[in-house]
């Protein structure tokens, strides 16, 4: 009996000589061999799908597959010659289905003119067999034409997209499932019959230039530029480690403008002389140096005046935000902004050459106002106190005056009075006449040999400056100084033991005259009390100034505000005047010891212009000499130093 099967190897050729007594196995096992090697071929060389024709013509409820041909994963060719019959879709409306196309051949040309009255089937017709699929359950070896949405009045709508059309594939070896690999190419289907789609690695090892005249894209099928990269990097590893030459290049059409990058720099490199960098963030988004500094080699950074330098608030401890240089420069300390110098803190005039008052920051430094102007605090003025309470100067400790205290007005409360004829002479002697009240020449005097002494309560005792049993020492001068609250003023014109209020007038001492306290208690002592809870005051080695509210700076007359200190969680430093601020030293942000003369810490650095012009600095940094600059403005990046040229260096 006959073996028509094709087995998945043919190793034998039918192989004549003459004479030879041919039987139908011979003939059937000759064209076992041809097919054996044609779709071998197919197989291991080409990949499975549509290579033509099979289009689909639709009507109500049913679909018609035009002439064509396919290969399966086999290698076997599927031939449709003639347009199949309807194929009966009603049976799946309102459903998605697949319509596949697979190999089958069967018995045909059936005959009895054998011989010895043998009878047959003479040919093998290869008929497609096309049928209808569910999703998700194509049968094995099956080509997909289309997938089918009937509607439920019968509509037909095919969809091509899912149709693949065979194509080459460059054999690797097999799995050890059986299962044959290799890179395959093919078309890009239907939607992109032009385009070569490469399922697998390409390499070129040519030392030819290769060329796209379309599109490139990596890792998506539509690239939207001419290079896209999607859902993955672009590394570019130069041949080169030249600094000054460049690793990428983007050019405008023109060539007049464009960006190189390059070993550690982006540069502009457009035919341009002169050409702008920007650096554009999105929407709220910012220009960020992460892990690093910036430097600015040359010229300035340069601000509007509506625009800020913002920090992050990662860091808040002893952070010094802005360094202006080394040891200098703003910072931060939980809740408090601070200043820090490697020396002294000044306050100039504009041009920074006299100081007007410095601040040393030594242990036993202190501040020195220089100016020949008055000073004054809007609040009370507390000095060895945090606490000045309603005294607009509180002193706890010892003030020491070397000149003149002088008080507008002295009254004594209730009608009585005191009087004494108008000679001129020592009016009353306590004791003798080395303790008494006079007047003299345009003089009212009060007369002691030793003391003077003012008591509260208490008793008589003969002991020397003795309040008594139950009194208190209101005030005493001794030795030509002044105790109050206090029986010994020791070596201080004046020692106030207790609060020291001038309701009103003022306190003048000449400029070489201190208010000197004790150091009894530094824990936040407020040491001068200007108005309750404002003043000035020590914690530790720190003098503060403090303000149940906001601290001030203002004009000769006290009225126009040029500075404002606000002193919640929230609060900040605002700088009303229209004049210049300068700082001699170094300023940090978010750092107590700033490296530059402007250094922000752990925090960002915000500018916003005065005006909206697109060709106006924003910001500009100078060179000491200003013949190199860069000024930041609008979207540009521009450089401004007085040279005539002037590179940019990214």
């Amino acid at each position: 009996m006959a073996d028509y099967i094709q087995y998945p190897y043919i190793d034998k050729r039918v192989r004549y000589f003459d004479g030879e007594f041919l039987k139908d196995q011979d003939f059937i096992d000759e064209q076992k061999y041809h097919i054996d090697r044609q779709r071998r071929l197919d197989q291991f060389l080409r990949v499975s799908g549509i290579c033509d024709g099979l289009t689909l013509e639709t009507a109500t409820n049913q679909v018609i597959v035009t002439p064509g041909t396919a290969l399966d994963s086999e290698g076997r060719q599927i031939i449709l010659s003639t347009n199949s019959p309807p194929i009966d879709l009603s049976a799946h409306k309102n459903q998605e289905v697949y319509l596949v196309i697979s190999y089958q051949e069967e018995q045909s040309d059936q005959t009895t003119d054998g011989g010895l009255g043998s009878s047959g089937a003479r040919r093998w017709h290869e008929k497609p067999n096309i049928q209808v699929a569910t999703l998700g359950n194509v049968p094995e070896d099956s080509i997909v034409l289309a997938k089918l949405a009937i509607a439920g009045n019968g509509n037909v709508t095919p969809d091509l997209s899912v149709r693949q059309y065979s194509g080459v594939r460059l054999p690797s070896g097999n799995l050890d499932s059986g299962a044959i690999t290799g890179p395959t190419l093919r078309s890009g289907g239907n939607s992109a019959s032009s385009l070569v789609v490469i399922e697998g690695d390409l390499s070129v090892t040519g030392t030819g230039d290769s060329s796209f005249a379309g599109s490139l894209g990596i890792g998506i099928t539509g690239p939207s530029k001419k290079l896209h990269v999607e859902s993955g990097e672009l590394r570019v590893r130069a041949s080169h480690n030249n600094a000054d030459a460049d690793i990428g290049a983007f050019y405008a059409q023109n060539l007049t403008q464009g960006i190189g990058i390059g070993y550690n720099r982006i540069e502009a490199i457009g035919s341009n002389t002169d050409q702008d960098i920007n650096l554009i963030p999105k929407g709220n988004g910012e220009l960020i140096v992460d892990g690093g500094n910036l430097t600015v080699s040359a010229g300035e950074i340069q601000l509007d005046g509506a625009q800020q330098i913002v920090f992050t608030k990662n860091d808040t401890s002893n952070n010094l935000k802005l360094q202006l240089w080394d040891g200098y420069g703003l910072g931060i300390n939980s809740q408090t902004l601070f200043y820090a110098a490697n020396g002294n803190h000044s306050w100039r005039d504009n041009n920074g050459t006299n100081e007007r008052m410095v601040l040393t920051t030594a242990a036993n430094g202190g501040l020195t106002v220089k100016g020949t102007g008055n000073s004054s605090f809007a609040g009370s003025l507390g000095i060895g106190t945090t606490d000045p309470g309603s005294s607009k100067l509180k002193v706890q400790g010892n003030l020491t005056v070397t000149g003149n205290s002088t008080l507008n007005n002295l009254t004594i409360d209730d009608s009585a009075t005191l009087s004494f004829q108008n000679n001129t002479r020592q009016m009353i002697n306590l004791w003798a006449s080395s303790y008494g009240i006079g007047i003299q020449s345009h003089t009212q005097y009060f007369r002691t040999a030793e003391n003077f002494a003012w008591y509260k309560g208490g008793s008589h005792h003969d002991n020397e400056l003795n309040p008594g049993s139950g009194g208190t020492v209101q005030m005493v001068i001794k030795d030509g100084n002044v105790g109050i609250g206090t029986n010994d003023p020791g070596s201080s014109k004046l020692k106030v033991q207790g609060k020291l209020t001038v309701s009103a007038g003022e306190i003048q001492l000449d400029g070489a005259q201190q208010i000197v306290f004790t150091n009894s208690d530094t824990t936040n002592n407020l040491k001068l009390q200007l108005w309750d809870g404002y003043g000035l005051g020590i914690n530790s080695q720190t003098l503060f100034y403090a303000a149940n509210g906001n601290h001030s700076w203002r004009d000769t007359n006290g009225t126009n505000e040029r500075m404002v200190l606000t002193t919640a969680a929230n609060g900040g430093l605002t700088v009303k005047g229209t004049g210049n601020s300068s700082f001699a030293g170094s300023l940090g942000i978010g750092i107590t010891g700033p490296s530059k003369k402007l250094h922000v810490e752990s925090g960002e650095l915000r500018v916003r212009a005065s005006h909206n012009n697109a060709d106006a600095d924003i910001g500009a940094f100078y060179a000491q000499n200003l013949t190199q600059g860069i000024g930041i403005g609008y979207n540009r990046i521009e450089a401004i130093g007085s040279n005539t040229d002037q590179d940019i260096n990214l």
